[in-house]
């Protein structure tokens, strides 16, 4: 396999943000979305529920876009879950100027 090439912001590494969805089993199952910087891994914003829902992906990545100190384009990765390959999810990455990237397997 050939070396895969990525244009990723190398003037400003803080243009990348990483997304994430886990849980933890305690007293029931809690489910963590959060949005953070991809180098200095500074959380964002996160929401705390207790099922997996599309919408908690969207409220997270919607408010990050809002509180972030840069109006640039930027690099948003995550993994493959459903819930960012919506089409929700997908308005609110252009609407931010986001290019979407996420992983291979």
């Amino acid at each position: 396999m050939g070396e895969k090439t990525y244009n990723l912001p190398k003037h400003n590494p803080k243009h990348v943000l990483v997304s994430d969805v886990t849980y933890r089993q305690s007293a029931g199952v809690h489910y963590l979305s959060l949005v953070s910087g991809a180098f200095n891994r500074k959380v964002m914003k996160y929401e705390l529920n207790n099922a997996m829902k599309q919408g908690d992906v969207v409220k997270v990545l919607d408010i990050a876009i809002k509180i972030r100190q840069y109006q640039c384009s930027s690099v948003h990765h995550t993994g493959r879950r459903i819930q960012y390959c919506s089409s929700a999810y997908g308005v609110k990455l252009k609407m931010g100027d986001i290019r979407p990237s996420m992983t291979d397997g």
